[in-house]
């Protein structure tokens, strides 16, 4: 640690509530790093508010980090939510660490109309599902992928497929 970077948990804390993006990104992390559960309450707070897609992404890497499972609901919802439509890569990203099982059919969105990143990160989030999933909801998905298949552009096929194989192997 540096001499201008803060050492005590409780001064975190405090730039975390700083309102200053820099020093609130700086403080997620560590904070994370020191799996300083008591910032939990703080990080999902400024998950749920902030405006900021730096701060976002550092509350959402650092929830993830911490494992705290009430951020899965807000990640969720973050997902979900109009604002974030240009910066979903990192919040799938951090959502990573929890299981994404009762995800599922929002993941298969993401890879079938995300960008790059978004649809890719979405595909690796369903590659990583180890628990069981509905099965109406896997008949849905695998349906859905295969419909969208037909008609999808040629650039973005081979994933298509890749997650089509994903749910075909786990079905046999």
């Amino acid at each position: 640690m540096t001499d201008a970077e803060p050492d005590s948990t409780l001064e975190l804390l405090r730039q975390l509530q700083s309102g200053d993006p820099p020093k609130v990104v700086v403080a997620a992390r560590e904070l994370a790093s020191r799996q300083e559960m008591s910032a939990a309450p703080l990080l999902l707070e400024l998950l749920r508010t902030t405006n900021d897609v730096t701060v976002r992404n550092a509350a959402a890497l650092a929830l993830g980090d911490l494992k705290h499972p009430p951020a899965f609901d807000v990640l969720v919802d973050l997902l979900k939510d109009e604002r974030t439509h240009s910066s979903r890569g990192t919040l799938l990203y951090a959502i990573g660490a929890f299981d994404c099982s009762s995800i599922l059919s929002t993941l298969v969105n993401f890879v079938i109309d995300g960008n790059f990143e978004v649809s890719r990160q979405a595909f690796s989030l369903i590659g990583g599902i180890e628990t069981e999933v509905n099965e109406r909801t896997w008949d849905a998905c695998t349906s859905r992928v295969r419909n969208t298949l037909v008609v999808a552009a040629d650039e973005r096929r081979p994933l298509l497929r890749e997650v089509l194989a994903l749910f075909e192997q786990e079905e046999e």
